[in-house]
Order: C-alpha cells, then structure tokens, then sequence
C-alpha cells in the first residue's frame, strides 16, 4: 500500500473507533453499532470506487480532448491548404477563361480576314 493509502486506512479505523464509542455512549446495542459500521464501511468503500472511477474518467476525458485538440489542428491546416488550392486553380480558371476569350477573338478576326481574301 502506498503512504496514502495506509492514511486513509488510518483515518477510517480512527473514524471507526470514535463512532463505534459514539453510538455505545448514546445507548445502542453491539449489534446495531456493528450494523451502522458495516453501513459506514460500505458507503467508505463506494466513495473510494466513485472517487477512482472519476479520476480515471477524468484522465480519459483529458486524453481525449487532446487528441481532438490535435485532430482540430490538423484540419486547420487542411483547411488552410485547400483555400491556398482554390484561391490557385481559381487564377488559372480566370487565366484560362482569358485565353480562350482571346483565343475566340483571333480566330473570328481570322475568319474575318479569310473572306475578306
């Protein structure tokens, strides 16, 4: 056992003892003061549970919120890259558009010019 554990140990037989003379002192019987100890005990027991329970939740919460802190860095950035993407092929789109533009403009001042001949 662990140094805290043996004190929780401690402070629970301490906790215990001074019940256990409590409940004599205000007239109850062995039985019944065992009865509520038994209770104490259990109730001791599943606050240690709930209490471990809990940190080992919380651990995996912390776990998991950095995983998804990473998981949300890493689409910032392809988020990132994929605007730079599109902001590309639209100046090529815009470039291409141009050219045909002008492209359609020689060709009809060929044909211009070829029936003029």
């Amino acid at each position: 056992m662990n140094d805290r554990a043996v004190c929780i140990k401690d402070r629970e037989e301490s906790t215990r003892a001074g019940l256990s003379s409590n409940l004599e002192s205000v007239g109850m019987s062995s039985d019944q003061c065992d009865s509520i100890l038994l209770s104490v005990d259990s109730l001791l027991h599943d606050a240690g549970q709930m209490q471990r329970q809990c940190r080992e939740r919380t651990e995996q919460l912390s776990r998991k919120a950095a995983q998804l802190q990473r998981e949300s860095a890493g689409l910032r950035e392809q988020s990132e890259r994929a605007q730079h993407d599109m902001v590309r092929i639209r100046r090529q789109l815009d470039e291409l558009i141009q050219t045909k533009a002008a492209f359609e403009a020689r060709e009809r001042q060929a044909q211009k010019l070829s029936k003029q001949l």
